[in-house]
């Protein structure tokens, strides 16, 4: 499920950068949005600091993908690897996370293997990009936070809090507010040192939290939190999105029903952990992230295959058969068919056209001008690639090599990349090449709405032009 044909896919625009940026960090230490030849923002180098330093994202990912890139070359399958990996780590987890919760080993197995074949986890975990390691320490925290009593569980939610905040800062806060508020309501023999684990995890992140301070998201991304009813919007389309793809609505007064009769009180306590941390990422999310996306719900994925595991072993223990009927029911909510197509055949998207042709005939000091997804093109070509959300100045290349004009508009920076080649472009000076490959608008999406898991057929040809 996680490690089948995991290189056939080339990378799209942000799996590309992660792995552009982690490229950097042997021959610097840290992590550059500049290699000499190339930039590897998407908001024209307001991602950068000082020295083009990469300060947009938390460093953890970049560093694990360097040191596979480092151990087994530059490919797609080691940029990815470690994050499957992860992925894998976090499957194991859930079931030691269950068992510690309710201590029931049937809970662990649902849990763990619902998540095992849950496509939109499995999609996510494949990707060269934060969210698994983001799920894995989430988790690892809240595994730790189980058994507080235990001194050696209190060093390791904080490691796991430092991992997290060094992974996405958002996702750390979350973590923070779910431990303290439950144990204020739940856990008040405990909570002081709850407080003090968690004192001890700011006194470790000062210097990332001051490094990260100087980074105005609202100025990268000012329409994700200026909009009024933004908040409102975003709660709307990450519940359509939990409901149609991660936990089915009818699962609650199912469990409600069932466990009239069998709740255990003892088990108050850990439902309520589950819950609180899932209304504090859901608020989270809504408040403070620059825009919506699928992939921010990736550290909730396992525990709502956890709430979900706690409904049917409820329903399991009224009627074992209705409990199982439940298990194949969700399962088959799940598109385990197509998925199972895209790992026995081969996958072809626009970047494997433009990769292979300007591989196999463009010179090494070419320029190609290019509307979007000009990230996978920096990382499998070694050509100086201008235009997409980078920011270039366009003017200083007038007559590129290489131009390529994608038929959809992802946005408004390579919306305007776009009107500055049909303004500029001399036609006259470069021949059209078709190659047999769509032009579909993104390599492929991590999210289930917009994944591709064939090949598409009802796109245009990609079209580049070369000068004469």
């Amino acid at each position: 499920m996680l490690f089948t044909r995991l290189g056939d896919t080339l990378m799209w625009q942000d799996e590309a950068q992660t792995a552009l940026v982690a490229q950097t960090i042997p021959a610097h230490g840290i992590p550059l949005g500049f290699d000499g030849k190339n930039y590897f923002t998407q908001t024209g180098g307001r991602d950068m600091g000082a020295g083009l330093v990469w300060k947009y994202h938390p460093w953890l990912p970049f560093y694990l993908c360097a040191v596979s890139l480092a151990c087994f070359g530059k490919s797609t399958l080691a940029a990815r690897l470690p994050f499957a990996f992860l992925g894998l780590a976090t499957i194991l987890l859930l079931y030691g996370f269950a068992l510690r919760l309710y201590q029931r080993r049937v809970i662990g197995w649902i849990a763990a293997g619902l998540l095992t074949f849950s496509i939109p986890f499995i999609l996510l975990a494949r990707q060269c990009r934060y969210y698994s390691p983001a799920t894995l320490f989430s988790l690892l925290a809240l595994f730790a936070y189980a058994d507080w009593k235990e001194k050696k569980s209190r060093w390791l939610f904080i490691l796991a809090a430092v991992l997290l905040f060094y992974t996405h800062q958002l996702y750390c806060a979350v973590v923070v507010a779910t431990v303290l508020s439950h144990s204020l309501i739940f856990q008040r023999d405990q909570w002081r040192s709850v407080l003090s684990a968690i004192l001890a995890v700011v006194g470790f992140l000062l210097p990332g939290i001051w490094w990260h301070f100087g980074i105005s998201y609202g100025a990268l991304y000012p329409l994700g939190y200026s909009h009024p009813n933004v908040a409102l919007q975003r709660f709307t389309l990450f519940m359509r999105d939990i409901e149609r793809d991660l936990f089915r609505w009818f699962l609650i007064p199912l469990g409600l029903v069932a466990g009239w009769t069998t709740y255990k009180e003892e088990n108050r306590s850990q439902d309520a952990l589950l819950l609180i941390f899932s209304l504090a990422m859901i608020s989270g999310l809504c408040l403070a992230t620059p825009d919506y996306f699928f992939r921010y719900l990736a550290p909730l994925i396992p525990i709502l295959c956890l709430i979900t595991a706690r409904i049917v072993e409820t329903v399991s223990r009224v009627n074992r058969w209705a409990g199982m009927g439940l298990v194949i029911g969700i399962l088959m909510c799940q598109p385990i068919k197509n998925y199972a197509y895209e790992l026995t055949h081969h996958y072809s998207g626009p970047m494997d056209g433009y990769v292979d042709y300007l591989n196999r005939h463009a010179k090494s000091q070419d320029v190609v001008l290019i509307t979007y997804e000009d990230l996978p093109l920096k990382f499998y070509t070694p050509l100086k690639v201008i235009g997409g959300l980078a920011g270039d100045d366009l003017s200083r290349y007038p007559h590129p090599e290489w131009v390529i004009m994608r038929r959809h508009t992802v946005c408004a920076d390579d919306a305007a990349v776009g009107k500055y080649i049909i303004a500029h472009m001399d036609r006259k000076l470069y021949d059209p090449i078709v190659l047999p490959y769509p032009d579909c608008a993104l390599e492929n999406r991590e999210d289930l709405e917009h994944h591709l898991f064939r090949t598409a057929t009802d796109e245009k040809p990609i079209v580049l032009f070369h000068r004469r």
